[in-house]
């Protein structure tokens, strides 16, 4: 397998990212940003009809596996770019937003790195079977899995100046390790484990009380 080069955004993003063109992929969608990285882009959009902020991020090479999003820190200065970004637009009041679409874990290497080793040391977990031991469902389990404050406090953090929180993690389309899945696989995953790391996910907000 390639190696994974890391692709760090950082924690601040230029305000120059906003005149940048982007295409978007619905009538109902706004562009919000694009972030061009050596290794990918980054799209974020919004739509009002689905009350949603969506992040699309595209490798530059589909031969070869890098990691676009590395860190929280540049997690979290996308979701406040897109905030801002409606701030600047004046969508901010254009309706309640109920979900930033993240989409597939492993662009994510910070949240699919604590998947698998979170299931790497759960006992409700076979990393032989590539199951719960308990019959929960592997998306039910993602989620579970994400559901922890050292992971949405960060996140609770960058929302609020805006209005919202966190509520946790919607996952669907599950991916665990395994011989089907080995090309594929990045390096924080143990090649002799069977684990979770990669779904398609929102990341669920509501406002402030």
């Amino acid at each position: 397998m390639p190696a994974l080069r890391r692709a760090g955004i950082g924690t601040i993003l230029v305000l120059a990212l906003f005149l940048c063109p982007v295409q978007p992929h619905a009538d109902t969608e706004v562009p919000l940003f694009s972030v061009q990285r050596p290794v990918c882009e980054i799209d974020g959009s919004s739509t009002a009809e689905w009350r949603s902020i969506i992040f699309r991020v595209r490798q530059r090479d589909a031969d070869t596996a890098s990691v676009c999003v590395a860190t929280q820190n540049d997690t979290t200065g996308l979701i406040g770019l897109a905030f801002a970004s409606l701030a600047l637009q004046k969508m901010e009041s254009a309706g309640t937003y109920r979900s930033i679409f993240l989409g597939r874990l492993i662009d994510y290497e910070w949240l699919s790195g604590h998947l698998a080793t979170h299931a790497a040391n759960d006992p409700d977990w076979s990393t032989a079977a590539g199951t719960t031991t308990t019959g929960e469902r592997a998306e039910a389990y993602v989620q579970r899995a994400l559901a922890q404050r050292s992971i949405l406090d960060p996140i609770d953090e960058a929302l609020k100046p805006y209005g919202y929180r966190s509520r946790g993690f919607s996952c669907e389309k599950a991916m665990v390790s395994g011989p089907d899945t080995k090309p594929f696989q990045p390096a924080w995953v143990a090649a002799d484990k069977r684990l979770p790391f990669d779904a398609l996910c929102h990341l669920t907000i509501e406002t402030m009380p």
